[in-house]
């Protein structure tokens, strides 16, 4: 009876491990939401010698099978930096807000270089191996409602208006700083209407 027992939990647990290992591990977003990619790269420190916002350049190519977007990244410290104040880390991350559902890949190339981030030539830059720089994700519809603006798509300018790319809804901006082309003018601080 007792081996009886044996046999029946260990082929339950070779059940249930076998269940889990044939579950997809895919990461899932929303459509329209942010989604922030944390890359291990060198440590380093806002005041190093070596400017982490200067002279590193990180670039992360993301793939859908509509579309191709290169979204430049940034040195996060220890990525929690607005919550710890922390100066240094090894943290860089980049932040994408995918447009359509489906499936994305992504591939992250840190290059460092004199004055690299504000440089057009990258080919003459140093190629840093970053840990986890490629990867996959699926994106799906926003399970938010029309008072969120996340269900609506992203803010387009269309014909001197903004509107919601999606639901084709027109954006009224509203408040202390509307309207803000007011003081608006082409020869001063270079501003023009839309």
């Amino acid at each position: 009876m007792k081996i009886r027992k044996i046999s029946l939990i260990t082929t339950l647990a070779f059940v249930l491990i076998g269940y889990n290992v044939g579950q997809s591990s895919i990461t899932k977003i929303e459509q329209w939401h942010t989604y922030t990619l944390s890359f291990e790269g060198p440590a380093t420190s806002e005041y190093s010698t070596e400017n982490p916002f200067l002279q590193y350049l990180l670039l992360v190519e993301f793939e859908h099978k509509e579309t191709t977007e290169v979204i430049r990244g940034f040195y996060a410290a220890d990525g929690n930096a607005a919550e710890t104040s922390a100066d240094s880390g090894s943290v860089w991350q980049v932040r994408f807000n995918p447009e359509h559902t489906g499936e994305w890949s992504y591939k992250a190339t840190l290059f460092k270089g004199d004055s690299i981030a504000i440089s057009q030539e990258i080919e003459s830059a140093e190629e840093i191996k970053l840990q986890n720089s490629t990867g996959t994700f699926e994106v799906i519809p926003s399970q938010k409602t029309s008072s969120d603006f996340r269900a609506s798509g992203k803010i387009i300018a269309d014909s001197g208006y903004f509107k919601f790319e999606a639901s084709g809804d027109y954006f009224l901006k509203v408040g202390a700083d509307s309207p803000e082309n007011f003081l608006a003018f082409e020869d001063f601080d270079n501003t023009y209407r839309m």
